[in-house]
């Protein structure tokens, strides 16, 4: 069962990166879903406990905001990716009761 769950959540992962570079184009979609370290880290740090040195956690915390930049100044200097973030958190907000 648990091999099953992986498959299905890695399967979900993929049609997730299919569909967001259908909408936001090659580079942002694929940029998108390069982040699929950072839950991997985290959760095998903060999770999974595995035994870290700080300095260990201070490089691979550093290495996510490095990401997470990347990505932000994807979501800023890309056209299609503001507009599709936009239009997502606008529909989000207008379907809260």
């Amino acid at each position: 069962v648990p091999a099953l769950l992986s498959g299905v959540v890695w399967a979900l992962g993929n049609i997730a990166l299919l569909r967001s570079t259908s909408i936001v184009g090659v580079a942002a979609g694929f940029t998108f879903s390069q982040l699929g370290f950072v839950i991997a880290a985290l959760g095998s740090i903060f999770l999974l406990k595995e035994p870290r040195t700080r300095r260990e956690i201070a490089v691979v915390l550093a290495g996510i905001a490095a990401a997470l930049a990347g990505v932000l100044y994807v979501i800023v200097t890309s056209p299609t990716v503001h507009d599709a973030l936009q239009g997502i958190i606008t529909n989000a907000l207008s379907n809260t009761p």
